[in-house]
């Protein structure tokens, strides 16, 4: 069954964002979402991904901040990629009701990338995601098209 599917979105957070990188060389990877995370001893391992890539931050008192801001300017200039800064901390916002402001912002994520709802870019490439806290950085993202699944 899993041989069947073709498309997919990797994402982890904490040390398992790592993982995520990890698979970007499976073709049915589309995107990846790194969440207060970034690479921890391979500091040059980002120039090698060609993959878009999304960065959800806790500010700069999350621990895995200085990791994630130097992987998104470590990825080659051809990549779409997103990132955003919400300043509460490597805990995010996952304990609140729905995830918070992180879980908010994955579903729009998932709904626009896998699910191919344009509506739901617009947090990325407007300003919703600004008008919801995140200080935003991104790039190529208007090279970003997805099927509706």
């Amino acid at each position: 069954m899993t041989a069947g599917i073709d498309w997919i979105d990797r994402e982890e957070s904490c040390c398992g964002g790592v993982e995520a990188y990890a698979q970007s060389w499976d073709p049915r990877v589309q995107s990846i979402g790194i969440w207060n995370s970034g690479f921890l001893t391979n500091q040059t391992a980002a120039t090698a991904i060609n993959k878009p890539v999304f960065y959800f931050l806790g500010g700069s008192s999350d621990i895995a901040y200085a990791n994630g801001e130097r992987d998104y300017k470590a990825l080659p200039a051809s990549v779409p990629k997103w990132k955003g800064n919400l300043p509460v901390g490597h805990g995010g916002t996952y304990t609140q009701a729905n995830g918070g402001k992180f879980g908010v912002a994955g579903g729009y994520w998932v709904d626009w990338l896998l699910r191919g709802n344009s509506s739901a870019a617009s947090f990325f490439t407007g300003a919703g995601a600004a008008n919801d806290g995140w200080a935003v950085e991104s790039t190529n993202l208007d090279k970003l098209s997805a099927s509706p699944v």
